[in-house]
C-alpha cells in the first residue's frame, strides 16, 4: 500500500493542474465522491478477498481430486517432460513423486509405441484430441499396457 501511495503522490505533484480556488460546495463535493470511491474500493477489495477464497477452495478441491484419483493421472508438457503425476501413477511406476517430476514420458514408452504416443502428442499441441489409445510402458522390467489418452490444458498435456 506504501508503494501505492508514493506513485500516486508522485502522479499527482507531476500532474499539470492549476490550484483554483474550489468554492466550499465544490468541495464539499469532491469530498463526497472521495467518500464514495473509497466505499467502492473497499467493496471491491472485499469482493477481491471472497474471489480469491473461492479460487483456494477450488484449488484445494482439485488437488485432493486429482491426488486421490483412482487411475493414474500424469501432466507432461509439449516436449513430454512428465511435470506432475498423481498417486495412484506414482504406484504404477513403482517410484515416488519426485523420482518422476522432471523425467522424459518417453523414458517409459516401449520403443514400438513411440510412434503412437508422438502422433496423440502432435495431436494434442494442435488442440486436436486422439480418442483412447492402447500404449505399452517399461516399468520396473516389466511391459504394461495402458489405456491413454492426451488433453491440452493451458499449463500442460
Amino acid at each position: 500500500m506504501d508503494d501505492l501511495r508514493k506513485k500516486a503522490d508522485e502522479i499527482l505533484r507531476n500532474s499539470k493542474t492549476d490550484n483554483l480556488e474550489l468554492s466550499k460546495l465544490e468541495l464539499n463535493r469532491l469530498f463526497e465522491e472521495i467518500n464514495i470511491h473509497q466505499i467502492e474500493l473497499k467493496i471491491q477489495n472485499q469482493e477481491l478477498r471472497e474471489r480469491n477464497q473461492e479460487i483456494e477452495e477450488a484449488k484445494s478441491k482439485y488437488f485432493s481430486l486429482f491426488n486421490f484419483a483412482p487411475l493414474g493421472y500424469i501432466v507432461i508438457d509439449d516436449k513430454a517432460i512428465i511435470r506432475d503425476c498423481n498417486i495412484k501413477a506414482s504406484e504404477i511406476f513403482q517410484r515416488r513423486k519426485d523420482y518422476i517430476i522432471d523425467h522424459t514420458f518417453i523414458s517409459f514408452v516401449e520403443i514400438t509405441n513411440m510412434s503412437g504416443f508422438y502422433e496423440a502428442l502432435a495431436l494434442a499441441k494442435n488442440d486436436q484430441i486422439k480418442d483412447k489409445f492402447e500404449i505399452m510402458l517399461r516399468i520396473a522390467n516389466q511391459f504394461l499396457y495402458f489405456e491413454s489418452s492426451i488433453n491440452k490444458y493451458s499449463n500442460g498435456l
